[in-house]
């Protein structure tokens, strides 16, 4: 499984443009790991096929990264789940400072266990609600990136007060989400957002598509 693993990510990260280096395959492949016994006990992702995880996961997470500052900024996952696309992000962009919110107090401490065995600097993983977060953590982060875990509009209402002026939000969705774009739009000055891109793709191998919406703050 492991050797299958490397070569489909390889695969399919090459094809993105994305190459890995020896230290980031070693790190997601011991991510593979955590992630596999962890789903034995707890629902954390289904994996029906050897491109599932690589694939559909990982490679899918690290698309975001053309739309992530290479500074060290503070990122946001919000609804992390089993750490996509956040983990990987971070394996790859490690100067990021990583924070996990996921709602789930198991699946934190899923997260938790990976950053520990990943020795992953400036990460974190708390549980909590996104509403929660807006006395303490309003207009911190720079980016807050969310995959495919709310409707667009919902997402950009909670998750816009959490970005600083200037700073993106980013929405990794599936199938063409014009409906809810044009709802968002419809929201921008409530939100104080701006909708600067929204990017369609497909996964390699695969070919499954995918939407990458990127909003400013205003």
């Amino acid at each position: 499984m492991r050797n299958d693993f490397s070569a489909i990510l390889r695969r399919a990260t090459g094809e993105m443009g994305i190459p890995l280096g020896p230290d980031e395959t070693a790190k997601l492949d011991i991510y593979r790991r955590e992630l596999l016994f962890w789903n034995g006990k707890m629902n954390l992702v289904s994996l029906k096929a050897p491109e599932d995880l690589p694939v559909k996961h990982i490679a899918d997470s690290l698309s975001a990264l053309p739309f992530i500052p290479e500074a060290a900024v503070g990122l946001l996952d919000l609804g992390a789940g089993a750490g996509f696309p956040g983990i990987p992000l971070k394996i790859v962009r490690p100067r990021l400072h990583l924070l996990l919110l996921e709602s789930s107090r198991r699946k934190v401490s899923f997260l938790k266990t990976v950053i520990r065995v990943l020795a992953l600097e400036n990460a974190e993983a708390i549980n909590a609600r996104a509403e929660e977060l807006s006395a303490d953590f309003r207009e911190r982060f720079d980016v807050v990136i969310s995959r495919a875990a709310l409707k667009l509009p919902e997402y950009i209402s909670i998750a816009a007060p959490l970005v600083r002026p200037g700073g993106i939000l980013i929405a990794m969705k599936g199938k063409n989400p014009r409906a809810e774009v044009e709802e968002a739009v419809r929201l921008e000055n409530r939100t104080g957002t701006r909708l600067d891109t929204v990017r369609g793709w497909r996964l390699p191998i695969l070919g499954n598509e995918r939407n990458i919406i990127v909003l400013s703050k205003r």
